[in-house]
């Protein structure tokens, strides 16, 4: 169940369909239950130009077909995890060197992206409109820093300082089940345990490609 908190239709609802639907058929793929990737690759076009946000359906797929196709046995898991946080750490300080002088950003395409971004982090903002995550105007590096890193914390965060009662309660009714589950199985695969196939293996593989991707994508548009 999705609930809307606002009194005007918005897009968001609809891209979430969208995205599922091209995730879990890329999943189906990776298990071997369906063929091909012209279906899953006109849902990802679809969404690519329904939202901004559907730009990292993209490159999620693009890491779905090459673990479709991957033949190797017995993938690391604890190397996957290690990979996924040091990959998200290197993400957040390499984005905070950008912010603090675009010009940096060596090509033309993005420039003007990176250029409007960095204009949100010199404001201190965190999460967009809720002033209660603001930082203070950032001058150093480590300021920039802290600014994704808080980032970071906010793109899992189910609630905020702001939200009112009840919709913390409702958010906090659906995520704390999700992470709890969620950190249950990282531990599950850390130890090696659970009868785990390697094809299973690969779309929790697929699941934390996706997430690290959307992180990526929430540090220009918070």
């Amino acid at each position: 169940t999705l609930m809307q908190w606002v009194g005007y239709g918005l897009t968001d609802m609809t891209f979430c369909l969208i995205a599922f639907a091209a995730f879990s058929l890329a999943a189906w793929r990776i298990m071997g239950l369906a063929r091909g990737w012209g279906a899953i690759g006109g849902i990802a076009a679809a969404g690519f130009f329904y939202r901004p946000t559907g730009v990292v359906l993209l490159p999620a797929l693009v890491w779905a077909a090459w673990l479709a196709g991957e033949r190797r046995s017995g993938m690391g898991v604890r190397t996957v995890i290690v990979a996924f946080l040091a990959t998200c750490v290197c993400v957040t300080g390499l984005f905070a060197w950008l912010m603090q002088d675009p010009a940096r950003w060596p090509f033309e395409m993005l420039r003007g992206t990176f250029t409007a971004v960095a204009a949100d982090y010199d404001l201190g903002e965190v999460v967009s409109a809720r002033l209660t995550t603001y930082h203070e105007p950032p001058v150093a590096l480590t300021d920039f820093m802290l600014i994704s890193a808080d980032r970071f914390v906010h793109f899992f965060a189910p609630v905020t300082a702001d939200f009112s009662g009840r919709h913390a309660l409702v958010e906090l009714a659906f995520f704390i089940p999700c992470y709890t589950l969620a950190a249950w199985l990282l531990v599950r695969l850390w130890r090696g345990g659970g009868a785990f196939e390697d094809r299973q293996k690969k779309v929790f593989a697929f699941a934390a490609g996706t997430v690290l991707l959307c992180f990526a994508f929430s540090l220009g548009v918070s």
